[in-house]
Order: C-alpha cells, then structure tokens, then sequence
C-alpha cells in the first residue's frame, strides 16, 4: 500500500472491504452509496443481478472522505478531474505497477477480489454468505474458497453423528444383523445339511452356498 498514490490506493482499499470486481467498482455512482444506512448497491453486475453489500468501518470511513473531496458534479465514486469515471485499463496498468515495484509476482487486480472471500472464509463466515456478498451465480463458484474454512470440513463431518443415530451403533448393529437373516429371510435359506458333515450348508438368497458352523468333512 505504501506504494499505491491516489486515487489507486482508495480503490485497492475498496476493493479488498466489499470484494467488488473492478468494473462494478469504477461505474459505482454516489446515488448507490448509503452512507446513512451503511449499505452500497451494486448494479453494474456480470450476471446482470443487482446486489446489495453491507460497509465496514474502514468502508464507511474511506467514502465519507472521498465524498468530501470529490466535486459535487461528478457522479462516480472514483471519478477522474473531467467528471467520468476511471478506465479498467488505467486503473490495471497503475495496480500492475505497484505490484512490480512491490517485487510481488502473479497478481492481479482481480485478485484482490479473491483475498477478500478468502479472509472471510478464514474468519469463519458461511459459504453461503460469501457467495451472496461476491455475486456469484451458483454455489460452485464460492466453493473453490471452502477449503480454507475452520469449520467447513468439521461440519461436514459432524453431520454423520446424526445419521449414526439411525444407521449405526456398534452395539445395535449385531443384533439388528441378526433379526435380519432368522427373520425376514430365513424363509429364503434352504438346508442342505445332508451334503456335508460338520456343518450346514444354506443356499444363499443370491443364489450361492455358503457353509454355516464349521468346514464341510466330504462323507
């Protein structure tokens, strides 16, 4: 940051609290900055849904010195001094820049877009929130970010403890194994105790015999 002069510093910082691309970033006008209510309407989306993000303090902070500083005729957040919005190519080739200087290789400006999920993920949020913050689509998309999740993993697995309720015990499952065959299908086994000596042979309900006590003694 310390490398970053304005107006890129701002929008690096914006970036990195609402996880915004930098297309939504530059056609952002002040008539969708709550800074009442603390919220910011997004609109120039990529899948064309508008979506609407809560402001931290740093957030809030950071638009409110922007809107004092900005001149009341121009209508975009980040706006140039001829009153229209910065171009994606400028605000790119400013980032690639700084990020050269920094001595810092393979990242982009999209990227900062990837460390705010990625914080969030880290901090415990929910996926399905990260994924409604970002704009994503579908949940595919956000779940590239599950991996760094505390939780994610654990609660995935703590599931089966209720399904261990139902499907498994250690102690029932023997028991339940056991009803099972002298029940319901001992009328599906027949005795073919005559054949072998030492032991019972019964016919399978699949069709094969298996040799119940000990091995057959051929008479």
């Amino acid at each position: 940051m310390e490398n970053c002069r304005e107006p890129l510093k701002s929008i690096v910082i914006f970036a990195i609290n609402t996880g915004m691309r930098l297309s939504e970033i530059l056609n952002l006008t002040w008539d969708d900055v709550d800074l009442e209510r603390g919220f910011i309407t997004v609109r120039n989306t990529k899948n064309g849904e508008i979506r609407y993000l809560p402001m931290n303090t740093t957030l809030r902070d950071l638009l409110r010195q922007l809107k004092k500083d900005c001149r009341k005729s121009n209508i975009y957040v980040f706006g140039n001094l001829q009153g229209s919005n910065y171009r994606r190519y400028t605000i790119s080739h400013w980032f690639k820049e700084v990020v050269r200087t920094a001595g810092i290789q393979n990242f982009h400006f999209h990227d900062l877009r990837h460390t705010f999920a990625s914080y969030l993920v880290m901090a415990g949020v929910d996926i399905m929130t990260v994924k409604e913050l970002l704009g994503h689509k579908t949940l595919d998309m956000t779940l590239r970010y599950s991996h760094l999740s505390p939780s994610f993993q654990r609660q995935a697995i703590e599931l089966l403890d209720k399904r261990m309720d139902t499907f498994w015990t250690p102690e029932a499952n023997s028991s339940k194994q056991s009803k099972s065959v002298i029940g319901k299908n001992h009328s599906k086994y027949t005795d073919f105790s005559s054949d072998c000596r030492g032991g019972s042979v019964v016919e399978h309900p699949l069709g094969k015999g298996v040799v119940v006590g000990s091995i057959p003694i051929p008479g």
